[in-house]
């Protein structure tokens, strides 16, 4: 499955009812509960897309450009927007909707970024390729093979490049 199959693939939707035990004195959805639920839709997307165990490392700006008012119906919209080489992020929107009309609109949109981690808690090159990213050894073997290749006469460079690289990556480890 290609990157961009498994990103479409990931996408999540979640619909919650917002009910007074989660609305504050103005009768409208708390901003803690709305990050709350945006950070466990974020998570689900970011777990269908790696398929690893990845954790929680930021929220970037939260827009909160309309308040939520208690007797809606939200949807949260969980979309992985950018796939690094070790981080990921996910972008995540709430629309609101009337219980009894057909009115939609945003309320409140953000980005929150992930890395996995192995059964240690602990990121390392394996969690990496669970981006598609890069493992370590191959980023310093790439960057090695240009500085020796950059000296050296252009079309031997390019033919070395071509064999070498290719022998080095289909027999890696991170490709197993």
């Amino acid at each position: 499955m290609t990157t961009e199959e498994r990103i479409e693939a990931s996408e999540t939707r979640i619909f919650k009812a917002v009910f007074p035990n989660t609305t504050n004195h103005y009768d409208t959805l708390f901003g803690g509960t709305a990050m709350q639920l945006m950070d466990e839709v974020a998570f689900i997307a970011a777990t269908r897309f790696a398929r690893k165990r990845v954790v929680t490392v930021s929220s970037d700006k939260i827009d909160f450009k309309r308040s939520i008012p208690a007797g809606t119906i939200v949807e949260l919209i969980g979309k992985v927007v950018h796939v690094g080489n070790t981080s990921m992020k996910v972008n995540v929107e709430i629309y609101t909707e009337q219980m009894y009309s057909y009115e939609r609109e945003r309320a409140i949109v953000g980005d929150f970024t992930f890395v996995a981690i192995d059964e240690f808690k602990k990121t390392n090159s394996n969690t990496i390729k669970a981006f598609g990213g890069l493992c370590r050894p191959k980023l310093f073997f790439l960057s090695l093979i240009t500085r020796i290749f950059t000296d050296s006469f252009l079309g031997l460079k390019k033919y070395l490049r071509k064999s070498v690289v290719n022998l080095f990556w289909n027999n890696h480890p991170c490709n197993l």
